[in-house]
């Protein structure tokens, strides 16, 4: 079960951060300019490649839950709605943080260079890997608590592993919005619309 929920996490992030970098190849494409030119919010036109994300990752991850049930015969427990609510948080989460790196970075070669880095070295810390209760480092848990992947697996973990109830999900859950919030912001404060 830890496997399965960890790499269900940690391979939707791929198709929703890349979702999100279709900015950089419409920049490259000189197409995100004429974008900013027709009649349309900047908003509207960020909002729809953010959303197209996030729903694509939501579905692919829920797609992957009731496969691994069907497939696998995992168990994903009594407490399904709030698994899909950290799910969706964590998806959320990994929107922004998509956003983020698309504001900094200047072209999709460099966001296919940096994401697996950085995706695969957060899952490792965050415990979709191997369990955290295996890793003794101080330092390794504490940067732990720095990743969506944590805030993530826990709850989901506490639910379907050991039969917790719903309520384990609040902190966890509020912590991911907090976090997809604050990279969604910086995000936002970083991208260019210029024509």
């Amino acid at each position: 079960k830890q496997t399965t929920i960890g790499f269900t996490l940690f391979f939707s992030m791929f198709s929703v951060v890349f979702l999100t970098g279709e900015i950089l190849q419409e920049k490259e494409e000189k197409t995100w300019y004429r974008l900013l030119t027709a009649p349309v919010s900047k908003t509207a036109l960020l909002g729809a490649n953010l959303l197209t994300a996030f729903f694509v990752g939501l579905i692919q991850v829920i797609f992957l839950v009731v496969l691994s049930a069907y497939l696998f015969h995992i168990d994903w427990g009594r407490n399904l709605l709030g698994v899909f609510i950290v799910i969706a948080a964590y998806v959320f989460s990994m929107t922004a943080i998509g956003m983020f790196l698309t504001s900094i970075l200047k072209t999709k070669a460099q966001l296919q260079t940096i994401t697996p880095v950085l995706l695969v070295s957060t899952s490792m810390l965050g415990g979709a890997y191997w369990p955290l209760e295996i890793i003794e480092s101080k330092l390794l848990l504490t940067l732990a608590q720095l990743t969506p992947q944590r805030w993530a697996m826990e709850p989901i973990k506490q639910m379907v592993m050991y039969g917790y109830d719903i309520q384990v999900i609040i902190k966890p859950t509020l912590i991911l919005l907090a976090m997809g919030l604050t990279w969604f912001i910086l995000g936002l404060k970083m991208l260019r619309f210029e024509n």
